[in-house]
């Protein structure tokens, strides 16, 4: 019977890294729905990315669908904005806020 309880917590590992997988899983079959028809497209854990007619769109992945969408015009991008949006992006990820 002792044997038996040693495996409980591998068990529960396994577990919950089933469910890990499951939902991201999940996530990245939201992604391809929503990227159908772009130009260009890139999927990370923390956001997703696409390129349609001119127009970058980005936000953060998650089972229910893209959330916190953000859209900028290609043409209206400057070398000092795009450097500002990986900036913002980065603080973003790590927590920081930019003024």
């Amino acid at each position: 019977m002792i044997h038996g309880l040693m495996w409980l917590p591998l068990l529960a590992i396994f577990i919950g890294l089933a469910w890990a997988g499951w939902n991201e899983y999940q996530k990245v079959e939201v992604y391809r729905q929503w990227a159908t028809g772009a130009e260009r497209a890139k999927y990370d854990i923390r956001a997703a990315l696409k390129q349609e007619k001119g127009t970058l769109i980005w936000g953060t992945p998650s089972r229910s669908g893209i959330l916190n969408l953000q859209t900028v015009a290609v043409d209206d991008l400057t070398h000092t904005q795009v450097i500002r949006l990986t900036l913002i992006s980065k603080s973003t990820a790590t927590g920081l806020t930019m003024s």
